[in-house]
């Protein structure tokens, strides 16, 4: 059950698109500033600080009574100060003596203690009664006692009463008069009372808001909790780019871009010489006009002279950035030609940031983003052309093994051949194929290397060591040239590296020096320790003119003799695999052309 909740959130979470998601967080917060508020001042408690109660909305709700009777409770707070003013404090009532003073307080309590809230004041000592209302007085409420009509009212009629015994009250401040504050006479009865009706619309209306809010609560929590899972998932920063479209964030960015704009108008502005040049006249001048021209000989012809000046600056102000609106015109219309003519495919064209004025650095930006395609394309065109070259050069190499291996077998399949001339085609043929094996084996090798599924196995291996080695396994294919082999630097340097691969690359390196040195010289392998790295250096004597660009030899199926029809054996792949096992090892392999002294230069990091 959990996982098909789970899966059915990330199914609406990943369904949802940046408009929709926007629209749920308006509705989140359109429902958490109404609705919320609301729900909460229903559901918690509201402390008055007149009765030192607490008054539930929830009461509406779970007893509509009980609401009814608090309700009236904190009316009468207000009312009872008014009544106490009226009265002073009940001793009017308290001290009344005759018939005609009782008619006056009644009729002074009908006139000023208007509403829908009514009282009824009884006097315990003589049962003298006083109220606002005086339909106490009237058919059939006269043929009860005043207390027992109000109380048949409240059973019968949904009459709300309020007895002073219930009345809550406390010390009052100092200075502080308040109905609230003043506890019950206990020679006076206080019945407070109203029509329920009043209180019913209002009960109903609470009902109402809950009811409703309740659905509009499910769906806010919902969408919170979708919320909190979107940036779980995506991230905050992702989440955050969801609202870039909101006017507010819209309006952020226009505010930051209009102080840019400002910032860059100022600075023209302050580079103006015009209006550099005004800027400094006043500064100068005012100071010194004040103090040299201040006498009545000069006031008249200063007035005019000031009045002349600020004319004559506001004139300068006006048509400056006149004619800097008109460059401004010229200056894009300028641009645009030049941005025509790229258009057009002239990527040569050089845009003269000098003319351009504010739009120099755009024109700049454009010249160093043309450069850039240029060289692009030209790398491009130089790739395309060394693919080329690498199609011709594997189809040749392949072909010539491949055609001798066919004319030999044509030759052996004639049956007059003595046992001698079979045996010296079977071992050409043995040869042959045995060259194209490795050249198979190179081109998978390199094709493993640039798809990049060639794992490392490093280890601690001493490089020195490992260039012995080398040597001591190759260094007889030199013997017809009478080459010697010489190293030189450190006696040991130990990096953490792949030694099968590297000792390809040295393999290869040696056998490249031993086929393309001149007779009778020497091949030396030289190691330096750096403080961040190891050096090594493989020289050599060439015998052939080292006519080849120095970054093209590295590259697959380059070789030295052009032609590829020397006796040399070779497939030109050697010391392109040897750069890629390098570069695997976050190094780098380099080749240096110093007359007939050819050098490979690698550099392998320590760590």
């Amino acid at each position: 059950m959990t996982s098909t909740i789970k899966k059915l959130i990330k199914k609406w979470i990943n369904a949802s698109n940046e408009n929709i998601n926007l629209i749920e967080i308006l509705i989140v917060f359109i429902i958490g500033i109404t609705v919320l508020p609301k729900f909460l001042q229903i559901t918690l408690s509201d402390y008055d600080n007149y009765t030192n109660r607490y008054s539930f909305y929830g009461t509406a709700i779970i007893n509509e009574k009980t609401f009814k009777n608090e309700m009236l409770q904190n009316d009468v707070i207000n009312f009872r100060e008014k009544l106490l003013n009226d009265t002073e404090g009940f001793s009017k009532i308290l001290y009344c003596k005759t018939d005609n003073d009782a008619k006056v307080i009644q009729n002074s309590l009908e006139s000023s203690l208007t509403g829908d809230i009514g009282v009824l004041l009884i006097d315990k000592t003589n049962n003298r009664w006083f109220s606002n209302r005086n339909w106490f007085s009237d058919y059939p409420f006269n043929e009860l006692p005043p207390k027992d009509a109000l109380i048949k009212l409240s059973k019968e009629d949904d009459v709300v009463v309020y007895s002073s015994n219930n009345l809550s009250h406390y010390s009052a401040p100092h200075g502080y008069y308040n109905g609230a504050y003043t506890s019950p006479n206990a020679e006076l009865e206080e019945l407070y009372f109203i029509r329920g009706a009043k209180y019913t619309s209002i009960s109903n209306f609470i009902k109402i808001r809950f009811y409703f809010s309740i659905p509009l609560l499910i769906i806010f929590i919902i969408l919170l909790i979708k919320q909190f899972f979107c940036i779980k998932i995506f991230g905050i920063k992702k989440y955050i780019r969801t609202f870039n479209n909101l006017l507010i964030f819209r309006l952020i960015k226009s505010i930051n871009i209009f102080f840019v704009s400002i910032k860059d108008v100022f600075r023209n502005l302050f580079f103006d010489t015009t209006l550099l040049g005004l800027f400094i006249f006043w500064v100068m001048y005012l100071p010194l006009s004040y103090i040299f021209n201040s006498n009545d000989y000069f006031f008249y012809f200063n007035r005019n002279l000031n009045s002349f000046l600020i004319k004559s600056t506001f004139f300068i102000i006006i048509a400056s950035t006149c004619v800097r609106y008109l460059e401004s015109i010229n200056n894009k219309n300028n641009l645009i030609k030049y941005l025509k003519k790229i258009e057009d495919g002239d990527m040569h064209v050089d845009i003269n940031t000098k003319n351009l004025g504010n739009l120099s650095n755009l024109a700049m930006e454009i010249n160093n983003l043309k450069v850039s395609y240029n060289k692009k394309v030209e790398e491009g065109i130089r790739s395309e052309k060394l693919k080329t070259e690498l199609i011709t050069n594997v189809s040749h190499d392949l072909k010539t093994p491949l055609t001798s291996i066919v004319n030999y077998v044509d030759i052996l399949k004639d049956e007059s051949l003595d046992k001698s001339e079979i045996k010296d085609y079977i071992t050409i043929l043995d040869n042959k194929s045995t060259k194209l094996k490795k050249l198979v084996e190179d081109l998978f090798e390199m094709s493993k290397m640039n798809s990049g599924q060639i794992i490392l196995n490093k280890s601690d291996v001493d490089i020195v060591e490992l260039i012995h080695q080398s040597l001591g396994e190759l260094s007889f294919l030199g013997e017809n040239k009478n080459l010697a082999f010489k190293v030189i630097g450190i006696k040991d340097c130990h990096l953490n590296l792949d030694g099968a691969r590297i000792s390809r690359v040295m393999d290869n390196l040696i056998c490249n020096a031993i086929k393309y040195s001149l007779e009778n010289s020497r091949i030396y392998l030289e190691v330096i320790e750096c403080e961040k790295e190891c050096e090594i250096i493989v020289k050599n004597i060439s015998k052939y003119d080292l006519d080849f660009n120095e970054d093209d030899i590295l590259e697959r199926f380059v070789r030295g003799d052009k032609s590829r029809n020397s006796t040399i054996d070779g497939s030109g792949l050697g010391l392109a695999i040897s750069k890629t096992i390098v570069e695997l090892h976050k190094g780098t392999l380099k080749v240096k052309c110093d007359g007939d002294l050819f050098k490979v230069i690698i550099k392998l990091p320590k760590s």
